[in-house]
């Protein structure tokens, strides 16, 4: 319940952040189209830089306040106390969320749907089996319960996220960030 408490709150904040990868995308495309590489790299960069910003808001909001924000939609405690603990983690590793969004938006923007797709399915793999070892405290780790898949998905997105970082920093189809 508590996470599914603060989970309507991630999914709005999914909506914003798509908002901005789209954004990125149509541009990266329109510029690589008209056979303008130096501007989709520019609008590249931008898109990226414009996401670094989101996230430390989301971040420098979403952490201190996290309480006051999931506690809105009135649970009850016990419910509130996981669902901000889950709402705060989320925020605290924002970066990742943010950055897969808007670097494979990019990618797809360039022309390459693959890789950005192969750094989600990469990202659920790692989510899944870090989800079990903090959850429950599985193979020796800490039994971390909800706090443990807040934790197993942030660790993926940043996963996915740096992994699409390194592929738009060396370049694809053009459009680099370096």
């Amino acid at each position: 319940a508590g996470v599914g408490t603060s989970l309507p709150l991630v999914f709005v904040i999914f909506s914003a952040i798509s908002a901005i990868g789209t954004g990125g995308a149509v541009l990266v495309a329109y510029s690589v189209g008209a056979k303008d590489l130096k501007t989709a790299a520019i609008a590249a960069k931008q898109a990226v830089l414009l996401g670094i910003m989101v996230s430390i808001l989301l971040t420098s909001i979403g952490v201190p306040l996290a309480r006051p924000i999931v506690g809105v939609l009135g649970p009850e405690e016990r419910v509130l106390d996981i669902g901000s603990e889950y709402f705060a983690i989320t925020m605290a590793a924002s970066i990742g969320l943010v950055l897969m969004f808007v670097v494979g938006g990019v990618i797809r923007g360039a022309g390459d749907t693959r890789t950005p797709m192969l750094a989600g399915l990469a990202a659920n793999i790692i989510n899944v089996v870090v989800a079990y070892l903090l959850i429950f405290g599985n193979a020796g780790f800490p039994e971390m319960g909800p706090a443990g898949s807040a934790w197993a998905g942030a660790l993926a997105r940043l996963a996915g996220a740096g992994g699409l970082l390194i592929v738009l920093w060396r370049g694809r189809n053009g459009v680099c960030i370096r």
